[in-house]
């Protein structure tokens, strides 16, 4: 009986231990293309545009990365919180959010992006609420 229990217990354990991980560096590192989805965009013209336009965004094992927005490029660090991936921009064309901040006549750095993991892990989805649009990008593992 003292065995039974045991094994029930080691096994309520290792449920409440799979479940609670969320998500892991693994899931998520590796290349992603992003597409605004047509909610970030209103109208004819910037509904066609948001369809063009792909984000490539590259996490790294060493918790950095890199994204292209159109030919921009833009690069941080990033870590797993829960379900959701968090990039923390670093700089933008070569500057960096401080010098961004500045040049923009802002004070205070830029809020991070926060991308939800899929259930899959095939997908995440964020806000980038430091655009201009603050449209909501949906990124697929390459």
């Amino acid at each position: 009986m003292k065995n039974h229990t045991i094994s029930i217990c080691v096994g309520v354990l290792a449920a409440f231990a799979i479940a609670g991980c969320g998500v892991s560096d693994k899931d998520v590192i590796g290349s992603w293309t992003g597409k605004p989805t047509s909610a970030g965009a209103s109208g004819g013209m910037a509904s066609a545009f948001a369809d063009m336009m792909s984000v490539q965004l590259e996490l790294k094992s060493d918790h950095t990365y890199t994204m292209m927005m159109l030919i921009f490029p833009v690069e941080g660090s990033w870590k797993v919180k829960g379900n959701t991936v968090i990039l923390t921009r670093e700089s933008f064309m070569g500057m960096s959010s401080d010098e961004l901040a500045r040049a923009r006549g802002q004070s205070g750095a830029d809020e991070p992006m926060v991308l939800r993991v899929s259930k899959d892990r095939k997908t995440m989805t964020g806000t980038d609420t430091n655009s201009a649009t603050s449209a909501e990008l949906v990124f697929t593992r390459n």
